[in-house]
């Protein structure tokens, strides 16, 4: 199941929360059974999951409670993606104990095609029979677009995020890369006592915040920089402290652009600190496919490790102390 937090909007309608649930979530889900985390009125967190292909196969919702614990959620809203024969009997599941567990179930509600029907509403001038079609365009939408959450068309579009560049460019930026490594070492032997954690933190910083303007940096800068955060212990801190100072979008935008451009373990850091900052900012889905990026290529990155712990328990960006203070 994957975890998302959220901007601070209010919904106040069926109609609104359907037209949210996709920048919730990352991307316009299908075959997905969504749980909305609310505390008055205000969006807490976001579940989802795939719908199960068998019947009673429901393993994948065990800590929905816990979770929505977890995240101070005292409400939910429930909304199935797909056909009634496979959404109907997660609804039927979940409802009774969301009950049990003192969560207030404010709707329960399938979207099928470009249609909504409620489970619960039993007004149908709200509600009707034959379902409502699904919001386009709506407030709501714009609301999160001004948060700069936009929903990608499909999760294979949220993975493309961080899929490497062309191999040639990726070819240019590791020659940058053993010419940097190369003068370095003969740089700390000509000048050691150059301040090189001051000059990698006023890099790294200046990066993001040149990324975040839209200027990317050339490829010499990038193996640089990819260089500093992978193997030097001021550059991976000034990284994790840019996350969580929040500064510069939390960089987000620069460790996507080193992931893209590297190669081993320089993509694997980049891709763990995409994955860091992606969750501080509420996009789990992005989070957890950076992660098994990280992993796949190092799979004792503990960076990755701890974000992948964050995403699977569900925990809340705003109840974990930075990593800056906690990752050695």
């Amino acid at each position: 199941m994957n975890t998302t937090s959220s901007a601070d909007i209010t919904l106040s309608s069926p109609a609104d929360l359907v037209a949210a649930i996709p920048h919730l979530v990352g991307y316009r889900p299908t075959d997905s059974a969504v749980l909305v985390g609310l505390d008055e009125g205000h969006i807490k967190v976001t579940l989802r999951a795939d719908l199960p292909l068998a019947s009673g196969c429901f393993d994948v919702f065990a800590d929905v409670i816990t979770t929505m614990r977890r995240n101070d959620a005292t409400a939910v809203v429930l909304v199935g993606f797909g056909e009634a024969a496979r959404v109907t009997p997660v609804v039927d599941h979940l409802l009774p104990r969301l009950h049990g567990a003192d969560i207030e179930v404010l709707d329960a509600i399938r979207v099928t095609g470009g249609t909504f029907w409620s489970y619960v509403c039993p007004e149908p001038t709200c509600c009707p029979p034959e379902g409502k079609p699904v919001p386009r365009d709506s407030r709501i939408e714009a609301a999160f677009v001004g948060e700069g959450m936009v929903a990608a068309p499909d999760r294979n579009a949220v993975a493309a995020q961080i899929d490497p560049v062309d191999f040639e460019t990726r070819n240019h930026v590791a020659l940058h890369l053993c010419d940097f490594k190369r003068t370095a070492r003969l740089d700390r032997l000509v000048n050691a006592k150059r301040d090189r954690a001051a000059e990698n933190t006023a890099k790294l910083a200046g990066a993001a915040k040149g990324v975040e303007a839209g200027t990317m940096p050339g490829l010499a800068l990038t193996a640089k920089l990819g260089w500093a955060i992978a193997e030097t212990s001021t550059g991976y801190k000034t990284a994790l402290a840019i996350v969580d100072a929040g500064d510069h979008a939390h960089g987000l935008a620069l460790w996507i652009w080193l992931a893209r451009h590297h190669t081993g373990i320089y993509r694997s850091r980049a891709a763990a600190m995409t994955a860091y900052a992606a969750w501080r900012r509420g996009n789990g889905v992005l989070a957890g496919e950076a992660v098994g990026v990280a992993l796949r290529l190092q799979p004792t990155c503990r960076l990755a490790q701890a974000v992948g712990l964050a995403l699977s328990n569900g925990f809340p960006p705003a109840k974990v102390p930075p990593f800056s203070e906690v990752i050695p």
